[in-house]
């Protein structure tokens, strides 16, 4: 999500979208991301709300497993 273009509309993997439900919760998440990756604060939270605190939850699993991999290894 980080290398998205968040300007620019392109394919869609919502499910919701491509059933042709108008209403998707996840909308914008993505570009929320990549504008979050580009230091573009507030326009990421008006994309949507919850894509900071969102990669703030992925980056930190990310890193607990990396650390978890690291302890399993060194036994």
């Amino acid at each position: 999500m980080v290398f998205l273009n968040p300007y620019e509309n392109g394919q869609t993997l919502c499910l919701f979208e491509i059933a042709g439900i108008t209403f998707c919760p996840g909308e914008g998440f993505g570009r929320s991301v990549a504008l979050m990756a580009r230091g573009e604060w507030i326009e990421s939270f008006r994309m949507h709300p919850l894509g900071i605190p969102g990669s703030a939850i992925i980056m930190h699993r990310i890193y607990s497993i990396i650390i978890r991999n690291q302890s399993i290894k060194s036994l």
